[in-house]
């Protein structure tokens, strides 16, 4: 896989800070790091994480991550699809997937829905609008600021 490009690195980085203002903690919100799968034997990578506490080592336990974010690459990427299953097997509360449009960055909140065991959305925002966290965040990802 090829790796990210400047503006996704970049708009990690507002949505990064954006998250660590939110939860009012910047040591839980880090990224890329590995995540343990549901199997216990397969990870993944996501762009943001949001952990519940601080911890060493790899890779981080599914139960202290509270919401995994996903900045879709240019020509699409398994977001809607493997990873959304994968990150519902695995029991993260919160997904987001973040993705550029020609009118500007558009994000997706998606929630564990526990007797499914499958995320629903929760909310959406518009290209280059804003997108208010329910708890257990507070604050705003200010969608304008990525491009």
């Amino acid at each position: 896989m090829p790796e990210p490009t400047y503006e996704h690195q970049y708009a990690a980085r507002v949505l990064a800070n954006d998250l660590s203002e939110a939860i009012g903690d910047p040591h839980l919100v880090v990224g890329p790091v590995d995540v343990r799968m549901a199997d216990g034997h397969r990870y993944r990578s996501p762009d943001l994480v949001v952990l519940r506490s601080r911890y060493r080592g790899r890779p981080a336990d599914p139960q202290n991550v509270q919401l995994v974010a996903e900045i879709v690459s240019p020509g699409g990427g398994d977001e809607y699809d493997q990873k959304m299953i994968v990150y519902a097997e695995a029991g993260i509360a919160w997904y987001l997937i973040v993705q550029e449009t020609p009118a500007g960055y558009f994000a997706e909140l998606y929630e564990l829905e526990t007797t499914s065991n499958k995320y629903v959305r929760h909310s959406a925002t518009a290209p280059a609008g804003e997108l208010d966290l329910p708890e257990p965040f507070h604050g705003t990802l200010r969608l304008r600021q990525l491009s």
